[in-house]
């Protein structure tokens, strides 16, 4: 099923990703591959470690879509009796005007499923049927980010120090560009914070929380594999 969303977000993020997949619209693209992993169990594949594991996954969204996963996407891993789940994010996302990307596509090696995460900031309609190019943050990108940061905080942030913060923390950003402002949205486990920043002035306007419950892959019986 492919479903286009216009001017919306689509940010989830590592432990919570799995929970908020079944009720977020996405791209899914469960495509055989050559790499086939039909007969092969979770227990062997965690064996090869993490870094290996990681690589089978990229192998794996190449062949689909054509393209790489970006380097600076951050990874992990998670694994239980049946499934070996892989998360390619980016943390921090700008969806410029007229721009569609993926930022992000959870690969379970098991079943060979890719489910490809993108944002769509386009007035026309477009063909969600093909695959987007994989987001990848432009040096305008990153001062645009900053300027949104700096009106929320009023003080200096560093985008890449931002970009690990948000990462530990299990949070991700995502700003949309509109005309006159920028649509912004923190997500964490718990708290949806969304707010507009004028783009002019920097001013901060229509802050809103909302709490949220989520369930971590942990608690579900999965293990993170981390080397």
């Amino acid at each position: 099923m492919i479903i286009t969303i216009k001017k919306s977000f689509k940010n989830n993020f590592v432990h919570i990703l799995i929970l908020l997949c079944c009720t977020i619209n996405i791209h899914c693209s469960s495509t055989n591959s050559k790499i086939s992993m039909e007969h092969t169990s979770a227990e062997s594949i965690v064996k090869f470690g993490k870094k290996s594991i990681v690589q089978m996954a990229r192998k794996l969204v190449k062949e689909d879509t054509g393209k790489d996963i970006p380097k600076i996407y951050e990874t992990t891993v998670f694994a239980n009796d049946s499934s070996v789940i892989i998360f390619f994010e980016s943390p921090i996302k700008l969806a410029r005007k007229n721009t569609a990307f993926y930022y992000g596509v959870l690969v379970d090696l098991i079943s060979e499923t890719k489910t490809y995460k993108p944002i769509i900031n386009t007035e026309k309609q477009v063909d969600a049927s093909k695959h987007f190019p994989f987001y990848q943050p432009t040096a305008r990108d990153k001062h645009w980010v900053e300027f949104v940061l700096n009106s929320n905080n009023g003080k200096k942030t560093s985008y890449r120090k931002y970009w690990k913060t948000l990462y530990n923390d299990h949070k991700a950003l995502t700003i949309i560009e509109q005309n006159t402002f920028f649509d912004v949205k923190v997500l964490s486990p718990s708290l949806s914070t969304c707010y507009k920043v004028d783009k002019n002035t920097g001013t901060l306007m229509d802050r809103s929380h909302r709490q949220i419950k989520t369930e971590s892959l942990l608690k579900q019986g999965y293990s993170e594999i981390k080397e």
